[in-house]
């Protein structure tokens, strides 16, 4: 916001600066006396120096102008961040916990995000579609969503976790995959060179975590 105010003042600094140089100019161009005997009017040539005065002051203000208006009318690259606070990489966890993250601005609606466990080449998406709300303190979007690392025998094994978003073919399936594995309870990862297959992936943040 500061940004913005600071070109927009900009802007009308060098609007009005370019506005007086036009306003000399034309009034050097217009008020001149009628030439008298002992005043002769200077010959074309030395006119032409005489106007040119202002030709580099003018140009420089309008360049100055546009360049200021243009900051705050053309929009500004906001890439998408997302990352995960909780656990912490590298950390010890038990097999059920919350995994927390954020993002940096409001995900639009063709954009699904989940969070992943990753183990042997497989994918567990956990709890459906991961939602955001937006805090205030943080001035970010933030995330929480249940997940569950393994079975209860991997105590000591790694896995993966990953925040990652879908396009609406993947979202589709693990919609699906989730309606399945709720009646069979039975849980199968989906392999990750199949969900490449079905339609685009980005994987945005990466945490490493040991089983305890």
């Amino acid at each position: 916001m500061n940004t913005d105010i600071g070109a927009i003042l900009s802007g009308v600094a060098a609007i009005v600066l370019a506005a007086v140089q036009v306003y000399k100019l034309i009034k050097g161009r217009n008020g001149k006396k009628p030439p008298t005997q002992a005043q002769p009017e200077p010959p074309p040539r030395h006119k032409k120096l005489a106007n040119l005065k202002y030709s580099p002051l003018l140009l420089l203000s309008v360049v100055l102008a546009c360049t200021a208006i243009a900051l705050v009318i053309i929009p500004r690259v906001n890439p998408l961040g997302i990352g995960l606070t909780y656990p912490q990489d590298g950390s010890y966890i038990s097999q059920e916990t919350t995994v927390k993250g954020y993002a940096t601005k409001e995900l639009s609606p063709d954009q699904h995000l989940y969070v992943v466990v990753e183990h042997g080449g497989l994918w567990w998406p956990q709890c459906s579609e991961t939602t955001m709300g937006y805090s205030h303190p943080n001035q970010r979007w933030e995330f929480s969503t249940p997940a569950r690392i393994g079975k209860v025998d991997d105590v000591g094994k790694g896995f993966t976790i990953r925040a990652i978003l879908v396009d609406l073919p993947i979202h589709q399936y693990f919609q699906s995959w989730f309606e399945e594995n709720v009646d069979t309870e039975e849980w199968l990862g989906i392999p990750i060179l199949e969900v490449n297959q079905w339609g685009k992936v980005q994987i945005y943040a990466t945490i490493t975590v040991t089983r305890q």
